[in-house]
């Protein structure tokens, strides 16, 4: 009856140390099940954030290659615009000088006709 005993407490042993070893397997498994999709979800999240630095990266350029044309466009504009008041400083120069000689012939003319006027009532 003893042997019979241990035999069957050897059986609820192994019965009971399968039943661990299938809890282990299936709790190993669902480690690694689960290591598994942390690591998908990782490489999932590392490509949508290659992804979003590129595209930021390409809306970085274009916003510099308009920067950069706008920039070249208001130097253009200066540019004009200086042109433009060297020009118009250059032509009141002249009309100044113009009038200044006007000014001064009519001066001569009136200094003359006045002279003139003098001489015939001496």
């Amino acid at each position: 009856e003893a042997a019979a005993h241990v035999a069957q407490a050897r059986q609820k042993d192994q019965s009971q140390i399968q039943e661990l070893q299938r809890r282990y397997t299936a709790l190993e498994e669902a480690a690694q099940a689960k290591e598994a999709e942390g690591a998908r979800l990782q490489r999932n999240m590392e490509h949508r954030h290659g992804e979003a630095v590129d595209q930021l990266s390409r809306l970085y350029q274009r916003k510099l290659a308009h920067e950069s044309d706008r920039l070249l466009t208001l130097r253009l504009q200066i540019d004009d615009l200086q042109e433009q008041k060297h020009k118009e400083e250059e032509q009141h120069l002249r009309q100044m000088h113009e009038s200044a000689v006007a000014a001064q012939e009519e001066l001569s003319r009136l200094l003359a006709e006045r002279d003139l006027e003098i001489k015939k009532h001496q």
